[in-house]
């Protein structure tokens, strides 16, 4: 409710005014960062008041949602990316214009992470990574200038720009922290297109953030950021989901699976492995206990599974799609 009276006012499901974030700026205007984040949040709203049965809040998250995924859309999708616009009393300092800001769709990265689908339009969300990764991965920082700290500084570094402009219209003061590599973000944008199925761009981030850490200069189990240990980082977990496609969704009591391979499951009741091959799925409970429905995505096949760890795996016949 407070950010929804204090930054969505008219109720269209727009931020506007001066956003306070993680970048240790005050971001105004229109803008995806703030934005997308917003709309994922409103998703996730509508699913949870649907789910107690509370229609009034649902049909209001729902109606904010789609006004506001419309807008933001025909608002600052340029053809290739997302762009931020002022309003003409919002201060230019610190924002990003018509940048390309590797965060413009975080918001969607966290939708994906909860099961909640599109935020935006599929095609306009792959333009906008593909064009993140093809900007502002940058190799061989020798030389190059860092306007605060340093996260990649030799001829054979390679990493992911928080904010690039190659087309120019950089602002005087631009978006702080533009300049700069951080893991944490480059395992965000990775994971992300490893969902829009953009497995291409994913390995040259990934690749580029494990080249730096591989042990010759920089710490593999330190990937700092900000400061050592930092928690942002451990946005790689999300890359694990990504890539493994297994998603415990709690709220339906469903396991939902997508790829192939033998991949780490994990609930707040236990935790252990599954295996897809084919249309055999085989669930092993190695700590605590499981009790959920399995599906494979794209099919309405449904089996349930209830596991006590060291008992025989479940061994399950789950088509891929119906088609």
């Amino acid at each position: 409710r407070h950010i929804a009276q204090k930054w969505d006012a008219d109720a269209d499901g727009v931020l506007r005014g001066i956003q306070p974030n993680t970048h240790d700026i005050d971001l105004a205007g229109v803008n995806t960062f703030m934005g997308t984040l917003w709309l994922a949040a409103l998703r996730a709203l509508e699913e949870l008041a649907t789910f107690v049965g509370d229609d009034e809040i649902a049909t209001e998250a729902h109606a904010r949602f789609e006004s506001g995924s419309r807008i933001y859309d025909e608002m600052l999708f340029n053809g290739t990316h997302y762009i931020q616009k002022l309003d003409e009393s919002d201060p230019s300092d610190f924002q990003w214009m018509t940048g390309i800001l590797s965060d413009q769709v975080i918001g969607q990265w966290w939708a994906h992470q909860l099961g909640l689908g599109h935020i935006l339009p599929e095609a306009h969300v792959k333009s906008a990574l593909r064009h993140v990764v093809a900007t502002n991965l940058k190799h061989n920082f020798e030389g190059f200038e860092h306007g605060y700290r340093v996260y990649a500084d030799a001829a054979d570094d390679s990493g992911l720009l928080m904010c690039s402009w190659p087309e120019g219209g950089r602002p005087e003061v631009p978006t702080r922290y533009a300049d700069e590599v951080w893991s944490g973000i480059e395992y965000q944008v990775a994971a992300h297109c490893i969902w829009e199925g953009l497995d291409a761009e994913a390995d040259a981030v990934l690749d580029a953030l494990w080249t730096r850490h591989d042990g010759r200069r920089r710490n593999p189990y330190n990937e700092i950021e900000c400061g050592d240990h930092y928690a942002r980082a451990m946005a790689g977990w999300t890359v694990l989901q990504a890539r493994s496609g297994v998603r415990v969704d709690e709220l339906s009591g469903v396991m939902h699976l997508a790829r192939e391979g033998r991949w780490p499951w994990l609930s707040s009741t236990g935790y252990g492995t599954v295996t897809v091959t084919g249309d055999r799925v085989e669930i092993s409970c190695a700590y605590g206990a499981i009790d959920i429905d399995v599906c494979r995505d794209g099919s309405s096949d449904v089996c349930h599974v209830s596991l006590l760890a060291g008992a025989e795996p479940a061994v399950l016949d789950l088509p891929e799609s119906d088609s």
